[in-house]
């Protein structure tokens, strides 16, 4: 199929959900090509297959293609943003010291990562930080894998303090707020989740729920040394802002859809 007057787009990087927003993007009518057929901008996964120290994270980086190209580029999912990510400076990545040497050393290269396409001088970036996307074409994660395990009657385990919240997006809204991104041209960090909270233990039983009914309660653990902070909720100020948009797919709908599949 003939590139001309289509938007194009190079890729570049590993992320876990870097498949799914190139399909995505492919889907839309956007041509994949090489950088030497000078695409409009370039995808990029800020992620990693092994474990690797600061100083390596900027020589790893070096070896991407990007040029002078616009950078759309998926950062960590495991973050937690401490202050108002309205200010980049004060938009930091934070990971817990009882995080594996692996998780610690995504975090690492991600922030790494940041820098450099945030400070390329002319050429804009998006930095898009998800957060707890799930769907019916992500087979990892929370949501996934409570499933699974709730459809074969396993004991569900709850990875935080007992009555921690967060929050969650549907693959659809989160490939929706990155079409807005790029079509308003926005520049900068936008951590991309929902404003919808919810506990982890509440979160379990529905799925439960909307797979055995409501007459059985499932056996719930609790990981004994939680590993993320006791709130782990994003703000989404910024992108409701640049984009005027808000996630539309509720956490109940979404997961009893995943549950019926």
């Amino acid at each position: 199929m003939s590139t001309k007057n289509r938007v194009k787009f190079t890729v570049e990087g590993i992320h876990p959900l870097l498949s799914l927003v190139r399909d995505h993007f492919i889907s839309r009518g956007l041509a994949l090509v090489p950088l030497s057929e000078e695409p409009d901008f370039c995808l990029v996964g800020a992620g990693l297959e092994n474990e690797i120290h600061p100083p390596l994270a900027q020589l790893e980086l070096q070896k991407m293609h990007v040029g002078d190209k616009p950078v759309l580029l998926l950062s960590t999912q495991e973050f937690h943003v401490s202050t108002d990510e309205d200010s980049r400076e004060d938009s930091c990545i934070g990971y817990s010291p009882l995080w594996t040497p692996e998780r610690q050393a995504t975090c690492i290269y991600a922030m790494a990562a940041e820098n450099m396409f945030l400070h390329r001088g002319q050429a804009s970036t998006i930095v898009v930080r998800p957060h707890n996307v799930y769907g019916p074409d992500i087979t990892w994660g929370f949501v996934h894998e409570s499933i699974l395990a709730a459809k074969k009657k396993e004991k569900l385990v709850n990875p935080r303090n007992h009555w921690c919240s967060t929050c969650f997006i549907h693959q659809e809204d989160f490939l929706k707020a990155i079409d807005l991104l790029l079509k308003n041209e926005a520049d900068g960090i936008f951590n991309v989740t929902s404003s919808e909270t919810v506990t982890y233990v509440n979160l379990l039983r529905n799925i439960w729920k909307f797979i055995h009914g409501a007459d059985e309660e499932p056996e719930i653990e609790s990981d004994p040394i939680p590993i993320y902070l006791e709130n782990d909720l994003p703000r989404i100020v910024k992108l409701h802002k640049t984009v005027g948009w808000m996630p539309k797919i509720s956490l109940r709908s979404g997961i009893f859809k995943m549950v019926q599949e």
